[in-house]
């Protein structure tokens, strides 16, 4: 015949499962956010790539059309750096 566990072994037991149960969520969380993490990172990579590529192209056409110039960011005018 089982035997009853007192009430503070109950309660204590039942607290224990529940604190389980909050660790496995929170497992389970944190593996989804890892998820959405590595997929982040795999877009951000491809995006970079993207901008690098169309950095380099932008870059060619500029020398093609005025040759070796310095441009400023903020303004968008250039300097010749071998004026003619």
């Amino acid at each position: 015949m089982a035997e009853q566990l007192t009430e503070s072994h109950k309660e204590a037991l039942k607290d224990l499962n529940q604190k389980k149960a909050q660790v496995n969520a929170e497992v389970l969380s944190l593996g989804l956010l890892k998820l959405s993490i590595e997929k982040r990172e795999k877009n951000l990579s491809i995006f970079y790539e993207h901008v690098s590529k169309l950095e380099k192209e932008i870059g060619q056409k500029i020398y093609k059309d005025y040759g070796d110039v310095t441009i400023n960011p903020d303004t968008l005018e250039f300097i010749r750096k071998n004026p003619k």
